[in-house]
This record gives C-alpha cells, sequence and structure tokens, in this order.
C-alpha cells in the first residue's frame, strides 16, 4: 500500500516500483484521478496487464484502452453539500451539542474498456 501520491508523476513513480517488483501486482486501487492517470502511464507498455480501479471517474477514461472501473460521483453535488456543512458551521460557531451528520452521495460504477 502507498498513499499520499499528491500528483499524477509521483503517482506514476510509485506505480512503478511497485511494478518493478520481484512480484508485482495484478490489479491496483486508486483513490482519485490523479492517481489513476499517473499508474495508467506507468502500465502502459509493460507486458503483464495489470488491472486499475479507482475513485474518482475523469474525462477520456474510456479513451486509455485498458480495463479500467471507476467509482464516479457528481462532484458538483459534493460540492454543495459540503458549502451546506461548511456554511452550517459557520453560523453555529461553538456549538457542539449537534449530533454527527452523515451525508451520502449518491455513486456509480462506471466501466471502461470491459467487453
Amino acid at each position: 500500500m502507498r498513499r499520499r501520491q499528491p500528483d499524477v508523476a509521483a503517482a506514476m513513480a510509485v506505480t512503478a516500483s511497485l511494478l518493478d517488483q520481484e512480484r508485482p501486482p495484478t490489479a491496483l486501487f486508486t483513490a482519485n484521478n490523479r492517481n489513476t492517470i499517473g499508474a495508467y502511464r506507468a502500465i502502459r507498455g509493460r507486458r503483464e496487464p495489470v488491472a486499475i480501479a479507482g475513485f474518482d471517474d475523469f474525462e477520456l477514461a474510456d479513451l486509455l484502452g485498458l480495463p479500467l472501473t471507476v467509482v464516479a460521483y457528481d462532484p458538483e453535488e459534493f460540492g454543495r453539500q459540503a458549502a451546506a456543512l461548511l456554511c452550517d458551521r459557520i453560523e453555529n460557531p461553538g456549538d457542539n451539542t449537534r449530533a454527527p451528520r452523515r451525508v451520502i452521495i449518491p455513486t456509480r460504477v462506471v466501466e471502461y474498456g470491459v467487453g
């Protein structure tokens, strides 16, 4: 497991190091679209196939030409919900009596290059 790759280049480097191991992984899970793109860049051109599953869909994912599974969500709704929580916190500073809230943003699984 590798964490905290802040950009495509870092994700690419970490993926390459994983793939260079004696027993490289056959599948990767990426936490965001930058990590997915970095992983793809490290994987392309390799002989052994590596599956990628990630969180956060992105434009042109369908053009990569490899099996890719992503969890997609509506970023605008995500932003609206985050802004509502922030505004509530600003309007009620220091109110520690509120119960924690759980906000569920609908997601969907998208499969590219399968079949």
